[in-house]
């Protein structure tokens, strides 16, 4: 079958599926047949994708959504919806991504999927992070948000990383700390103790690069109240460098992250930023480092109940 045999099927189905999901007085159908139309819909937007014509299979799409709410069956529209929301984003319909995808995962709360509504969002996210920034600012934080409702926020690590890379990228460095810091805690929760050590030193690095001493070392210094942080060589790389901006010596600096292979191992949008924190004003970020270097080798860990708790 070829591409305009499957239009003209395509076609011929939303006629009969339109027929059918319209009430007709003469046919003594006072409300839609959203059952039978529904699938009409379905197969038709399927070949109207095959067909190349994405915009017609979108529209086709939103109608099965329509039809599912209609036979109550959210889980099955907000699949329809997603199906829509991601040809949207591949015609590059950017005023219609953030509805789709958010109608659609609104529709996976409803059914009690959290995570698929945070999945959903966070690909919407992805696909504004050019055209609308801080649309997709906004739509990374609230898939975080349902992520952390649905207690299973440790399975899925890499919805962290695109809000992380998306606010390194537009330079909203607090926000980056902020993800860095829920990451930490997820990872902590899902017993990933390696990467909630890197979590940590990432907030830590993002603080240096933006030249703020003084959230660098306050973040640092409410990490060591992590005891699994506070004895991970990502503490030891955090404490050496440091220490060696407090010199005001970029030739410090570099042989500190020499060192430490943690600063090698950390996401890709963080190594960028390690690699230019010589670049950077390090006389003005060490005068907001405060204190003196900390002996994380004698260290004393609290108990429990005398700690602040940050996992």
């Amino acid at each position: 079958m070829d591409f305009s045999s499957r239009r003209g099927e395509a076609q011929s189905l939303v006629k009969e599926a339109n027929k059918l999901a319209n009430p007709s007085f003469l046919g003594m159908r006072m409300k839609g047949d959203w059952l039978g139309a529904t699938p009409l819909y379905e197969r038709a937007a399927l070949l109207f994708r095959q067909s190349g014509d994405v915009e017609s299979a979108k529209e086709c799409w939103e109608k099965a959504a329509q039809g599912h709410k209609a036979q109550r069956s959210p889980w099955h529209a907000a699949k329809a919806l997603e199906r829509a929301a991601d040809l949207a984003r591949e015609a590059g319909h950017f005023s219609e991504i953030e509805t789709l995808y958010s109608n659609c995962a609104e529709l996976y709360v409803e059914e009690g999927r959290p995570q698929a509504a945070a999945e959903a969002i966070s690909r919407g996210a992805v696909a504004l992070s050019d055209a609308n920034p801080d649309v997709a600012s906004s739509l990374h934080f609230k898939a975080i948000e349902w992520l952390e409702e649905s207690d299973k926020e440790s399975t899925f690590p890499d919805i962290y990383r695109q809000a992380i890379m998306h606010a390194v990228k537009s330079k909203k460095w607090v926000d980056a700390v902020k993800i860095e810091l829920k990451f930490a805690v997820s990872s902590y929760s899902g017993n990933a103790m390696s990467t909630m050590a890197k979590s940590y030193l990432s907030a830590v690095v993002i603080y240096l690069y933006s030249e703020d001493g003084k959230r660098a070392w306050e973040t640092y210094q409410d990490a060591l109240g992590v005891p699994e942080f506070a004895s991970s060589d990502q503490a030891f790389a955090a404490e050496d460098v440091i220490a060696a901006y407090r010199s005001k010596s970029k030739e410090s600096i570099e042989s500190a992250i020499s060192r430490h292979a943690s600063f090698k191992f950390l996401d890709n949008c963080i190594a960028r930023l390690v690699k230019n924190l010589t670049k950077t004003d390090v006389a003005k970020t060490a005068e907001g480092l405060g204190g003196g270097a900390v002996d994380l080798g004698s260290l004393t860990l609290h108990d429990d109940d005398e700690e602040e708790d940050l996992t």
